[in-house]
């Protein structure tokens, strides 16, 4: 668990297939690159740090579970899979003034 830390940028290593439930929860993570290899994000992984402007979800990810990326102010944009599922409402994951876009 590395929640409540310091971290302000994020390069999860190749081989990393799933995020835990609040695993960085309330860090002040300003930019955030996944591996390939993600297949699942879980409840509150990222909420409350301070994703700056896009962020793109690799094809891979199949879910995305609730509050995955809620609290994140400064987000803008982001990309993801039409096909990957989501466990909640899309502003439910994400803050209603993200701008999510389905390719």
């Amino acid at each position: 668990d590395f929640s409540e830390n310091q971290i302000v940028n994020l390069d999860l290593g190749n081989g990393v297939e799933s995020l835990g439930d609040w695993c960085f929860q309330e860090n002040k993570i300003e930019t955030l690159i996944f591996p390939k290899s993600l297949k699942k994000i879980n409840f509150y992984t990222f909420d409350k740090n301070n994703l700056i402007g896009g962020l793109w979800i690799p094809d891979n990810v199949s879910s995305i579970a609730g509050y995955a990326f809620t609290h994140n102010p400064n987000l803008k944009e982001v990309s993801l899979n039409k096909n990957t599922r989501l466990g909640l409402d899309i502003y439910q994951i994400f803050d209603k003034t993200v701008n999510v876009i389905k390719r």
